[in-house]
């Protein structure tokens, strides 16, 4: 038996087609392998014009394997305009072979325009691989591919193929717009890899993946899903306006994958990613709600995304949004929401917002006003992590709120990391929230940090941490280990120092409390290391107040060398809960060993109730200290012998300078401890 065809047409050159209205219904091919069922097929070259519309093709089976097309163009010279629209097809199975490929739609061409719109594709059921949508028009070719609905896609193979909803194939110069299309209810019954809509456009020009909803892809092992995948060497990238939703895999899972591009801009805007999953119970493999990736010189633009309920069962890295742009240019990564992700293996990475690329000289890097909340994670849990090397004029991280960060198992959650390696003028952390951080039921050691800025970077000439809210750290449960909490985490590492500024932040109600009794705790609410020696840092018109450790307790420390300004601070309620030696707490203390001066700073509320060590209002002990206008208020006492509280606690071989200070205390020593003003 040969190939079946319900309508067959093979025109040439210069010709109109209106292939139109037609009822192609029950093909079957049954008598042996190797052979194809085309609904409707036309095969044509140059000067042609085609349009197919309103056609029903409906009822093609084959049980013996034969490859299955519902609507085939064949016409690979082709350089007219090409319209397949408002076409229904229905119904295509193969039950025969794991070999043949079925497609619902199959177009070729060389040049002119391709436009595939508004056909109902419909339960496609085949044991090898299938497209819904299948388009390899080539050079020249302007694609629109719009308003299409493709619907109950299946494989039932036990060989691993591939399933398209809607695949583009092109070279130089070709325009792509894939829009408004409905690809849904994908459910091999056995492993498949997975595609919404794959673009696979070499040196193409210009692609716009927009307002396209994809929903319930359901790969039962462990090949990997996409929803959108864009893969491209030169044109610009628009991901806009889509509605990506319940993508689940026992492998990993993209939303959107832009897997490789150079010299191009990407903007990724509006859309909506929910309800990616990974079960099973295989550990390690990843879900990515957006990952972008691309070099030379690529822009970003991500902005007014929202990414939500990312569930890796077993246990993996979950990202929110990730980027990994090499050499690139500006990036702007504004208004996104990224919530409700979970992890429950320790041992691996969540990340809300992920820059890990590098920034062009021209380039630089805003990320601003957005809303990252809701994880929990046995292992690393990061809000914004910002890394590489950036060039650019400055790093803007302003306005976002982080909150509601838990952490399950013994590792570290940080609210904003940025470890990148910066040469512009400024790196500015403002106006940020990050509230309720948690490490809960932890059996060992547990680290949080609110911001955290580089440890090991060159600086720009500003660095600026201002006016940040950080409110609600802490650890709770039974575990034995050495926990530690940072509200803000402001150092620099070698090379050349900024002048730096750490001021009008709020830190507030941070905490350990594990019950037991051995645990040790270290907090600070902020912590910073000195920049230029040559030039004076400042800390000023920060509060600090409700920081509570079993171990030492800081309200603010400034490390290394540096001409410190401390001024308008206001410290209070630092209290260690520990009573062991050593365990002590502090309003500010410093160790560099340059001048450093106390102006006006309000302290109070120093306390350790159990401690058996001193504790200090101010400590500056290896250089000059000039202190003025500083108001210290000390009361309380211990249950532990050798307690003190002292008002300053400075070094007598240096000549400091004291003047109009007022300093009251009132507490209680124990055994050796020593109380004073001074």
């Amino acid at each position: 038996m040969a190939t079946i065809y319900g309508l067959w047409d093979n025109s040439s050159s210069g010709t109109t087609k209106n292939i139109t209205n037609n009822i192609i219904d029950s093909l079957i091919h049954s008598v042996s392998s190797g052979w194809s069922i085309f609904g409707i097929s036309h095969s044509n070259t140059s000067g042609t014009v085609v349009n197919v519309t309103g056609n029903s093709v409906r009822n093609l089976i084959s049980t013996v394997g034969a490859a299955i097309n519902g609507i085939a163009d064949n016409g690979s010279s082709l350089a007219g305009n090409k319209t397949i629209s408002n076409n229904t097809i229905y119904n295509l199975r193969n039950t025969g072979s794991s070999t043949a490929t079925m497609y619902g739609i199959n177009s070729w061409g060389t040049s002119g325009t391709f436009t595939a719109n508004a056909n109902s594709i419909r339960l496609l059921r085949n044991m090898g691989t299938t497209y819904g949508l299948w388009d390899n028009s080539s050079s020249g070719i302007t694609k629109n591919i719009t308003n299409n609905t493709i619907d109950s896609l299946i494989i039932t193979t036990n060989i691993t193929y591939s399933l398209y909803g809607i695949f583009t194939n092109s070279t130089t110069g070709t325009a792509v717009n894939v829009t408004g299309n409905t690809l849904r209810h994908y459910l091999p019954t056995v492993n498949a890899i997975i595609y919404g809509i794959y673009d696979q456009g070499f040196n193409g020009g210009n692609k716009s993946f927009s307002s396209n909803t994809i929903y319930n892809l359901v790969n039962p092992g462990t090949s990997t899903l996409y929803g959108i995948w864009g893969y491209a060497t030169s044109g610009s990238f628009t991901y806009d306006n889509n509605s990506i939703r319940r993508l689940i895999s026992q492998g990993t899972v993209y939303g959107i994958n832009d897997a490789w591009g150079t010299g191009n801009a990407r903007s990724v805007s509006g859309n909506t990613v929910d309800s990616l999953i990974v079960n099973g119970t295989i550990l390690g493999y990843q879900i990515y709600g957006m990952y972008i990736i691309a070099s030379s010189s690529a822009t970003l633009t991500a902005n007014n995304n929202t990414v939500s309920r990312l569930f890796n069962i077993p246990g993996g890295n979950v990202y929110g949004f990730f980027d990994a742009i090499s050499s690139g240019g500006t990036k702007t990564i504004t208004g996104n929401t990224i919530r409700n992700l979970t992890n429950s293996a320790a041992g691996y990475t969540m990340i809300g917002i992920s820059l890990t690329s590098t920034n062009g000289t021209n380039g630089s890097t805003i990320i601003r006003n957005n809303n990252v909340r809701s994880f929990t994670s046995a292992g690393t849990i990061t809000g914004i992590n910002n890394s590489g090397t950036n060039g650019g004029a400055e790093q803007i991280i302003d306005g976002t709120t982080l909150r509601d960060l838990q952490m399950t198992g013994a590792s570290t959650l940080t609210g904003i990391a940025t470890t990148a390696t910066t040469t512009g003028t400024k790196y500015i952390t403002t106006n940020n929230t990050f509230r309720n951080f948690s490490a809960v039921n932890n059996a060992s050691s547990a680290t949080i940090y609110g911001f955290r800025n580089p440890s090991s970077a060159s600086f720009p000439a500003v660095v600026r941490t201002s006016n940040n809210v950080i409110d609600s750290f802490y650890v709770t449960g039974t575990g034995t280990g050495s926990h530690v909490i940072y509200g803000i985490w402001d150092i620099g590492g070698s090379g050349t120092f900024p002048r730096k500024a750490v001021n009008n932040n709020r830190v507030t109600n941070i905490w350990t409390g594990s019950s037991a009794s051995t645990i040790s705790s270290n907090v600070w609410g902020i912590y910073t290391l000195g920049g230029n020696p040559n030039v004076s840092d400042s800390i000023f018109r920060n509060e600090v107040y409700n920081i509570s450790g079993r171990a030492i307790a800081r309200g603010i420390q400034a490390v290394s060398s540096s001409n410190w300004v401390f001024e308008r601070n206001e410290v209070s309620q630092i209290n260690t809960t520990g009573n062991s030696s050593g365990y002590s707490a502090y309003g500010i203390q410093t160790t560099g060993s340059d001048t450093c001066w106390f102006h006006n700073n309000l302290i109070s509320g120093i306390s350790g109730p159990a401690s058996i060590s001193q504790s200090y209002g101010i400590e500056h002990l290896n250089s000059v200290g000039i202190y003025q206008h500083n108001t210290i208020w000390l009361s309380g006492t211990s249950s532990g012998t050798g307690f003190g509280l002292v008002g300053i606690n400075f070094n007598a071989s240096f000549n400091s300078h004291f003047r109009n200070n007022l300093i009251v205390n009132k507490s209680v020593p124990t055994g050796t401890g020593r109380s004073a003003c001074m």
